[in-house]
């Protein structure tokens, strides 16, 4: 029965009320959102030519490298930070 079971995680990006970039993972890798969340903000950066942008997530994200990396590249930020 376990072999049977899939996983399809959909990151919804909006913008203000409206959803305006949608990735779709079928990887088991993706269940975990340190992963998963910051390839849907980099899905939207690439798409959006010149973007000015600032993301603002309801999850925070465990690994400092992506938040470099958004420093890195540009993107705009704001987290939810962890208190430990």
């Amino acid at each position: 029965m376990k072999d049977s079971l899939r996983l399809i995680k959909i990151q919804c990006v909006f913008y203000g009320l409206l959803p305006c970039h949608f990735s779709v993972f079928t990887n088991k890798k993706y269940a975990n959102e340190d992963i998963a969340l910051p390839e849907a903000i980099l899905g939207h950066v690439k798409k959006v030519c010149g973007h000015q942008n600032i993301y603002v997530t309801d999850r925070d994200l465990q690994p400092t490298r992506t938040m470099n990396s958004f420093q890195k590249d540009a993107i705009g930020f704001i987290l939810r930070a962890k208190e430990n």
